[in-house]
């Protein structure tokens, strides 16, 4: 029975024991990571705190197993403060375990327990300095084995040196004899061994938490990296006067720039249908020609050129389109739609091959009507050479005189007609290009005047030719003519610039000739020129007026060729 009641003390005061340890470990593994990875003095004194701490616990539930009650445990947590948190550690538990001893309870038998502690305080800092400051480390179970054996040693010297006080023995142990050495070799190697584990827990959890925070950086980095890049691209797709949509393989817009959006009328997918986001749907709506879209009208074997064509759109407006592959790696995504607007391109093609047409034209008539001179002056010579006494030979020298005026008049013709579409068309006031034609005619007593709503017209460089032919036809043929006018108006959704004089007007038979090559009393190139150089942008003229009441020309003015003066 009292073997029994010992055992089971002996258990309850080992089971103590381990819990203070317990505590210790736990109390170590909690140091913030902030602290511990620093290993400043921050940390060594919190080190010192905790084994100090756990030392108070020994003391107030005495270590009970070994013959040393002041050593036993406490010969555990000083060499381990010094290796595990270098002298400043080990010094704090140091001083306090002596002034516990010496102060507190008395120096009678002190002797032992201070050369002990103070050992111990010395062996674990050195051991802490060969860890921290050498630079190739053994291995640490064996370090641990070295400091345990070592220590274990230094104890066992002293306690040699200096027995046991057996006036005041200690309650009896589970070694009753050399058991203070077997507890500080166990303790040392087990709970630095247990520490070494949470030291490489928490060096783990360290680098996986500095890992981590070097993902995030990176991840951040390239997030900016990726935000610039696509803030760039959208710049440089808003920047183009190009329209510019991306679509799915079944043909549905994901994407597309502020200019197709103008251009094709696009809204968000909030405001309508995916099927109103189709791209045939939007392409048949705008185009001129519905049935041109195809649903397959563009598709071509990938990998290849897809497409590229032109299209008119119902607003007058020519487009090139050209479809290309939206790929990531190999894998094919959608089509890429560029819409580039060539119609100022077209309307210059179709504008140069118009005047190169009509060039030619003129100069063919010229050089038949020429030749007809040519042909007659040769006749004249003729008569002269064969009979130079002829009573009529004043009359061929005057014809011969008209004839050169005639193919002078030709040729001058020529040369205003060929400036006719050289320089590219502008936007002008027709009021004030009227007045500048105007200044020819100051001495004919005219009063000239404009009147309507101010607009800019897009026409030919020549426009001034066009006032000046118009006036110089009024003063030719409409007899007394004292009033001039030119007028904007708007009638049937038509915009119409409105040249009027108070003069004899044009006969019935003649309102269609009047335009024609050749019509009239002096070269006929008059009004043809001017029809010809308003035809350069789309503009026509047709004449209106009532015969006796003076002439009325009309020059209708197409939607792309006004605006409003900006």
């Amino acid at each position: 029975m009292d073997t029994i009641l010992m055992l089971s003390d002996q258990v309850r005061h080992w089971f103590e024991n381990i819990s203070i340890l317990i505590m210790l470990l736990l109390l170590y593994n909690f140091i913030p990571g902030r602290i511990y990875q620093d290993k400043r003095i921050s940390f060594s004194i919190l080190v010192g705190l905790i084994f100090s701490f756990a030392a108070v616990m020994g003391i107030f539930v005495p270590w009970t197993g070994t013959t040393h009650p002041s050593i036993g445990l406490n010969g555990v947590l000083i060499p381990l403060a010094g290796y595990v948190g270098g002298l400043l550690s080990a010094g704090i538990i140091t001083c306090f375990l002596l002034f516990f001893r010496i102060v507190i309870e008395g120096g009678r038998g002190a002797t032992p327990d201070v050369i002990i502690a103070v050992m111990a305080a010395i062996v674990g800092s050195g051991f802490y300095a060969l860890r921290r400051y050498h630079a190739k480390r053994i291995n640490p179970f064996l370090e641990l084995l070295i400091l345990s054996v070592l220590f274990t040693g230094i104890t066992q010297s002293v306690l040699t040196f200096f027995p046991f006080d057996m006036d005041h023995p200690a309650p009896p142990g589970l070694f009753p004899h050399g058991d203070t050495e077997y507890v500080i070799f166990f303790g040392l190697l087990l709970l630095g061994i247990v520490i070494q584990q949470i030291d490489r827990k928490k060096n783990t959890e360290e680098e996986l938490t500095r890992y981590q925070g070097h993902l995030e950086t990176l991840v951040r980095d390239r997030t900016v990296e990726l935000s610039e890049a696509n803030a760039l691209q959208q710049a440089t797709i808003e920047s183009t006067a190009d329209g510019i949509v991306v679509i799915s393989l079944s043909g549905i817009v994901s994407r597309y720039n502020q200019t197709a959006k103008k251009m094709l009328d696009i809204r968000s997918s909030e405001e309508i249908n995916e099927e109103d986001l189709d791209i045939f749907h939007l392409l048949r709506y705008h185009t001129a020609d519905p049935d041109v879209i195809r649903d397959d009208f563009w598709l071509c074997p990938a990998g290849e050129e897809l497409f590229s064509t032109e299209i008119v759109f119902r607003s007058g407006r020519v487009y090139d389109l050209s479809v290309t592959l939206y790929q990531v790696g190999d894998a094919v995504r959608g089509r890429v739609l560029n819409f580039r607007d060539i119609t100022a391109k077209k309307h210059t093609e179709e504008m140069l091959i118009s005047m190169n047409q009509k060039l030619l034209l003129l100069s063919g008539i010229m050089r038949h009507d020429i030749l007809n001179q040519i042909t007659a002056m040769k006749l004249y010579v003729y008569l002269l050479r064969t009979d130079p006494t002829d009573p009529d030979a004043p009359e061929y020298l005057n014809r011969m005189t008209q004839t050169l005026h005639l193919m002078q008049q030709h040729v001058e013709s020529t040369g205003e007609y060929q400036d006719a579409g050289i320089h590219e068309p502008s936007w002008q006031d027709p009021f004030a290009v009227f007045q500048k034609a105007t200044a020819s005619f100051n001495e004919q007593h005219i009063t000239f005047s404009t009147a309507g709503i101010s607009g800019e017209i897009l026409a030919d460089p020549l426009l001034e030719r066009v006032f000046y032919n118009l006036i110089d036809n009024s003063v030719r043929h409409g007899g007394s003519v004292t009033t001039i006018m030119l007028s904007f108006i708007h009638r049937d959704h038509e915009v119409i610039l409105m040249y009027e004089d108070d003069g004899a007007g044009i006969a019935l038979d003649d309102k269609d000739k009047i335009f024609e090559k050749g019509f009239g009393k002096h070269t006929g190139f008059g009004m043809f020129l001017i029809r010809e150089l308003l035809s350069i942008t789309g503009l026509s003229i047709r004449e209106t007026g009532v015969p006796g009441s003076g002439v009325r020309f009309e020059i209708l003015i197409p939607e792309h060729a006004f605006r409003y003066p900006v």
